[in-house]
């Protein structure tokens, strides 16, 4: 088995993190208890701005929660599906700037390599994100 270290690992979830743990929880936290930092970032919620904020988590101490909110209505999801992955991919470099402030050059070029939301992709399973 290959052991992950001293890694940055995003899980973009569906479920947020609280009591009920599921998969992508236990990812988290297997990931974290061998030295990677991860970030679990929670569903968005609607907002009349976007914003930003992580907590450490209180299992462990590498796993940081991000919580974000996004002005884009839901709705957009199921009527203009091309519209709201352009402000999805939007929403995202902007989470990504203000988690990785120092290593914005690197984070950025990594979402232009990312296919961020490609038809394979199931919202279902969790997006790992490895630098």
């Amino acid at each position: 088995m290959q052991v992950f270290a001293d890694k940055t690992i995003l899980i973009i979830s569906p479920q947020p993190w609280g009591i009920m743990f599921v998969a992508k929880h236990h990812y988290a936290r297997e990931l974290a208890s061998q030295g990677n930092r991860v970030y679990f970032i929670n569903p968005p919620a609607f907002s009349t701005s976007s914003f930003a904020r992580s907590s450490k988590a209180d299992v462990l101490e590498n796993v940081q929660v991000v919580d974000h909110g996004t002005y884009i209505p839901t709705g957009l999801r199921f009527h203009f599906r091309r519209l709201y992955d352009l402000l999805m991919r939007q929403h995202i470099r902007f989470l990504l700037r203000k988690l990785f402030k120092d290593q914005e050059s690197s984070a950025q070029n990594k979402v232009k390599k990312t296919r961020t939301f490609s038809a394979s992709l199931n919202h279902s399973d969790p997006l790992f994100y490895f630098t």
